[in-house]
């Protein structure tokens, strides 16, 4: 459930706000789904929560050691 609410709020704002050149992964993955490569999609998605799951870890690893 956190993982869909991330997503939806990572894809709603920038396909608002961000200029049609410009490209954010979320409109990456979900313009690779569309297009029907879906193993490319799904190889950023699973880097993305890699990425946030290495940083989240980095930070709590960080603010214990500070304590």
């Amino acid at each position: 459930m956190m993982t869909f609410i991330i997503a939806i709020r990572e894809l709603v704002a920038p396909s608002l706000i961000a200029p049609p050149d410009t490209l954010v992964i979320s409109t990456y993955i979900m313009r690779e789904f569309e297009q029907g490569s879906v193993s490319l999609g799904m190889s950023m998605a699973v880097l993305c929560i890699l990425l946030t799951t290495l940083s989240l870890a980095g930070v709590k690893l960080l603010t214990r050691n500070l304590k």
